[in-house]
């Protein structure tokens, strides 16, 4: 895959040119003795957003009501931090460049599936993740991950979950798929706040919801209710002067930047309406609603990191059209729009990924089917386009725009094949 992202010249010049990037996702998988698969998964690339991750997956079916997963992973994210001097709290001095090191993590993970009755699933785990190195100073993680479908019906199911909230960041559209596995891969590597030490993300997704389907499958509506406990979730934020003058190319000297941790909670709900408007057309609409976090826009230049964020009320519009022409022309089209507020930032996605995507305005993710020419093997062209508009998650004091970093526009294409 090839990714370019749009940024601001301050920002690129911090990052050393690295808003692009370009990289391999591979996976291999096989099955021993019937009852249990193991895959390979690995991203590899260059540029300082590429994600860069090793993991295997091994999967179990001890019964036909029950199935044990189990992961083990290594990655690796470019950590930008000050020079010394700086903790993480305080702007960089004019001319101050930022010095970047990586950061090693090691994540476990174990899932259990079972159907305890007819009409009940249980899913139950661990998630334990580790930064390691010198650095790190030896930061630990383990959260728990619980959930609970209730199907009385063929057409109604009841739902409650707890997961870990880091598994819903930005992840890639295409996902690793087999029999007994499935797995999304990342769009970039992660931010990772620091603060004297690096800080993992520890936050909690606790929901329950229900889902009702109507004309055979045809339409569906789901109605449910979130609330996220957010800790150590890491925000790339830049603040620069909004004046235009010669001295420009001073001022952008004088930018802190920073990943600042953002701690609080976030609760509300969401409402979802899916339909099938023909063989080859899917629409889903969806609201969310509640009390979220959000850029705080007073007194920009006094802000120290702790006070970056407050809790607001927000409202999310999503809307989605899947095209599917894959039996024609091999080509699939999936369109999201968000209409949000400009100053809202997600810790976690509000729709739990049911809309793919949960970057601002308009989304659009191509895959087309490409000619074989004989070889065992399935091409496919993808072009993954985020934040077509460029909208910027930010606000200004009327000196000074705060802005994420990475909520800019980003261009994905690739081949994908299988074999």
């Amino acid at each position: 895959f090839l990714a370019s992202r749009s940024s601001l010249p301050a920002l690129t010049a911090l990052q050393g040119g690295g808003a692009d990037f370009f990289g391999l996702n591979f996976a291999v998988s096989g099955s021993l003795d019937g009852n249990v698969e193991v895959a390979l998964i690995g991203q590899r690339g260059t540029g300082l957003l590429a994600p860069q991750r090793l993991m295997a997956i091994a999967s179990l079916r001890t019964s036909d009501r029950h199935k044990m997963t189990a992961s083990i992973g290594y990655g690796q994210t470019v950590l930008g931090s000050p020079l010394a001097g700086d903790r993480g709290g305080a702007a960089r001095l004019p001319g101050q460049r930022v010095a970047t090191s990586t950061l090693d993590q090691v994540s476990v993970a174990s899932t259990g599936e079972w159907q305890a009755m007819p009409h009940l699933l249980l899913v139950y785990g661990l998630d334990y993740s580790s930064f390691v190195g010198s650095a790190a100073r030896q930061q630990d993680s383990l959260l728990p991950r619980f959930a609970m479908q209730y199907s009385p019906a063929a057409n109604l199911s009841l739902n409650a979950a707890v997961t870990p909230g880091r598994l819903r960041s930005r992840p890639a559209i295409e996902e690793f798929r087999t029999e007994e596995i499935r797995t999304n891969l990342e769009l970039a590597s992660a931010e990772v706040a620091f603060n004297r030490t690096p800080l993992l993300d520890r936050s909690l997704r606790y929901e329950a919801g229900i889902e009702r389907i109507f004309g055979g499958g045809r339409s569906a509506v789901e109605a449910s209710a979130f609330y996220d406990l957010i800790s150590g979730h890491g925000v790339g934020v830049m603040a620069l002067p909004l004046a235009v003058s010669p001295a420009m190319e001073a001022a952008f000297q004088q930018i802190a930047h920073q990943v600042t941790a953002m701690n609080g909670a976030a609760r509300g709900g969401r409402l979802l309406l899916r339909h099938n408007l023909g063989h080859r057309l899917t629409a889903t609409l969806g609201y969310s609603a509640g009390s979220g976090i959000q850029i705080r826009s007073g007194g920009i230049d006094n802000l120290r990191p702790g006070q970056i964020f407050r809790n607001e009320l927000f409202q999310v519009a999503t809307g989605r059209l899947d095209f599917d022409l894959s039996d024609r022309t091999g080509t699939r089209v999936s369109t999201v729009i968000r209409l949000s507020p400009s100053t809202v930032v997600f810790a976690i996605d509000p729709y739990a990924g049911r809309m793919s995507v949960y970057d601002p305005n308009i989304n659009i993710y191509i895959t087309q089917e490409l000619p074989s020419f004989g070889l065992p093997v399935q091409w496919q062209a993808i072009v993954d386009l985020r934040n077509l508009l460029n909208q910027t998650t930010a606000v200004d004091d009327g000196t000074i725009q705060l802005l994420a970093t990475r909520t800019s526009r980003t261009i994905r294409g690739g081949l994908a094949f299988r074999w």
